[in-house]
């Protein structure tokens, strides 16, 4: 019993330290230990263990601890069970599962359904938001949730919630056509994202969603400089990091933006395919790159062989 408790000590401090590849290996011991003694980890060393299995990149590890702490919440605490929900929903959606994505969120909105006001619920609603504006096209709907959340921020002090609204109002500024404001609010938000004041796994996606808005409109200097934000933010990681991958990926679009066609067609396939499972959009947007040059290079055959690819992915060419 010390010596498990003295790995849970080392573990908490490696996690401070964002040794990550430690904390998991602390833990995963620790674990082993109290799972053969009848027993299992505190809920917050199970937390921290799937945390750490999504640093390193392994995925199917850090959802699987994630539902046990979901499971382990769900009758003691309504708003930590519906954060776990949340990002359970999160995680699904990024690799492009969005049958079991939305389960979650159905998960999370029954268990806030009745509970009062709080930060889980402005989570709820910035993903609603983007979900509906991505179906439907309509910026109004996310204008008016990005003004409920900057008035939930002043309530509740998480920075996300500020985040998410500068987030909404961009994006509804970018689809009603007023591109320079849209941008300015998508740039103060990544402020609170590059100051680590978000969620890893929040912000992961959100360093997304500004770079592929910018690739989608060529704004390559503003591409650039959030393509090499995220670059600094994955580099310190295992290469196993998912956001490793989806950087090169990032940087690659760049590249043949430029007209590096060859070296996009010799190096976008590893980056994609280590994404396939993790994050299927990305790798479905890199095999959709790789179609694209290949069509502009001439290569009839080897542009449906990789549009195909993209399609499967959920990326249609």
């Amino acid at each position: 019993m010390a010596e498990r408790t003295d790995l849970l000590a080392l573990a908490r401090d490696s996690a401070a330290r964002e040794d990550w590849r430690a904390t998991h290996d602390q833990l995963a011991t620790a674990r082993a230990e109290a799972v053969s003694g009848g027993g299992d980890l505190p809920v917050d060393d199970l937390r921290l263990l799937a945390e750490a299995a999504w640093w390193l990149g392994i995925g199917t590890e850090s959802m699987a601890v994630g539902e046990e702490v979901y499971h382990l919440l769900d009758a003691q605490q309504t708003d930590g069970a519906a954060m776990q929900a949340l990002e359970l929903a999160l995680e699904w959606a990024t690799r492009g599962d969005l049958t079991l994505a939305n389960a979650w969120l159905g998960r999370a909105r029954r268990l806030l359904a009745d509970a009062p006001e709080s930060v889980a619920h402005g989570y709820l609603r910035y993903v609603d938001a983007s979900v509906e504006m991505d179906v439907y096209g309509e910026p109004g709907p996310a204008e008016q949730t990005a003004a409920s959340l900057d008035a939930m921020a002043r309530v509740h002090p998480d920075p996300a919630l500020t985040c998410f609204a500068r987030v909404l109002y961009g994006l509804a500024g970018v689809r009603s056509g007023r591109i320079a404001e849209g941008f300015a609010a998508l740039d103060e938000a990544m402020l609170e994202v590059l100051a680590g004041r978000v969620r890893p796994k929040w912000a992961g996606d959100i360093y997304c969603t500004v770079i592929h808005l910018s690739h989608q409109l060529a704004d390559w200097g503003r591409m650039r400089a959030w393509t090499d934000a995220l670059d600094r933010w994955a580099r310190p990681m295992s290469q196993t990091f998912m956001y490793a991958a989806v950087t090169r990926v990032h940087q690659l679009q760049l590249v043949a933006a430029e007209g590096g066609w060859a070296q996009l067609e010799a190096e976008v396939a590893g980056p994609s395919e280590a994404l396939v499972g993790s994050h299927g959009w990305m790798a479905g947007a890199g095999f959709y790159e790789l179609g694209d040059v290949r069509r502009l290079r001439g290569d009839t055959d080897g542009a449906r062989a990789a549009f195909g690819q993209a399609r499967a992915l959920g990326v249609e060419p």
